[in-house]
């Protein structure tokens, strides 16, 4: 589930798999900062994998409003 919720200036992505593994304090969704360098890239992997139904790995690092933040995304083949 892709969300823009007012109050969070990113993407809030709801994840199969969720953690925290920096502590953030939240565990159920991850943040993709607006500010990250490569946001429309990754955005519109992200729509275009949804339509496709294909999966997308992230990978965190630290946190951003209190939400484990996405540094890197990857688009699965399969």
């Amino acid at each position: 589930m892709l969300l823009f919720y007012k109050g969070h200036d990113g993407l809030l992505l709801k994840h199969q798999f969720p953690s925290d593994p920096d502590k953030c304090g939240r565990w159920n969704y991850y943040i993709l900062p607006d500010n990250h360098p490569h946001f429309q890239q990754i955005y519109a992997m992200l729509l275009a994998a949804q339509t496709a139904g294909k999966k997308v790995r992230f990978y965190v690092d630290g946190c951003h409003q209190g939400i484990p933040a996405i540094a890197n995304a990857q688009l699965d083949k399969q």
